[in-house]
């Protein structure tokens, strides 16, 4: 009787131990193509790699660059382009990075362990007086 509850309780450590093991299985490496809730296209590699700046862990760049329209206060309009990486992607999933050319673009990526991501950009231009905003741009992506 006594080896049945040790053996049970056994099953039980190994049960708790496998599913702690599959929730800290790695992000997947490859290709992701997604769009963005403007209608857009937007991909991205998630590799290992010492491009980032590391002997492991894993890196983000760009492959298509995401449109992103900014509607301006006066009824015009402009564009700037979410263009990540190479980006060191944090233990979480998360990549974060901030844009300044023409236009500020603060660009936010999550990646799900089951090979998905999802995040949002927003753009905006201050000029000679003229405001322009994208607002929040959210986008889904599936690796390929």
């Amino acid at each position: 009787m006594k080896s049945l509850g040790r053996l049970l309780a056994l099953l039980a450590l190994l049960s708790l131990l496998a599913t702690a093991g599959a929730a800290a299985a790695p992000f997947k490496t490859g290709l992701y193509v997604g769009m963005t809730s403007q209608h857009k296209p937007f991909s991205f590699y998630v590799k290992t790699t010492r491009e980032c700046g590391r002997r492991a862990g894993l890196c983000l760049y760009t492959k298509t660059q995401a449109y992103i329209s900014e509607p301006c206060t006066n009824g015009t309009e402009t564009n700037a382009y979410a263009d990540p990486g190479p980006l060191i992607v944090g233990k979480s999933g998360i990549v974060k990075e901030t844009l300044n050319l023409f236009s500020t673009v603060v660009i936010y990526i999550k990646l799900g362990h089951n090979g998905t991501a999802s995040g949002r950009f927003t753009a905006t231009d201050t000029e000679e007086g003229l405001s322009c905003s994208s607002g929040t741009v959210t986008f889904t992506a599936k690796r390929h």
